[in-house]
């Protein structure tokens, strides 16, 4: 039993270590990420391609709920002329 629970002890230590070295390894990588100037002039472009496609879907969809926003505050604002209404009768 003591050792089948320092051999458990040991593989949690083991996991606990692999995950935080992990974590570092992208927070690393998220760092250099962000450096722009190692990056290449393709690379560059690349991620500015995808940068402005992302804004443009980003843009549709803020528009989208705008609308949707809109359509509700009137559709709220018509309940409530119907309930004053009703309450007026």
């Amino acid at each position: 039993m003591s050792g089948q629970l320092s051999t458990t002890l040991e593989t949690k230590r083991a996991l606990r270590y692999a995950a935080e070295s992990a974590l570092t390894a992208i927070n690393s990588q998220r760092k250099n990420m962000s450096n722009f100037k190692t990056w290449t002039q393709e690379n560059l472009a690349q991620f500015a391609q995808e940068a402005n496609a992302k804004m443009i879907e980003q843009d549709d969809r803020i528009q989208q709920l705008q609308c949707d926003l809109k359509d509700a505050i009137e559709a709220y604002r018509e309940l409530m002329r119907k309930a004053e209404s009703q309450r007026g009768q």
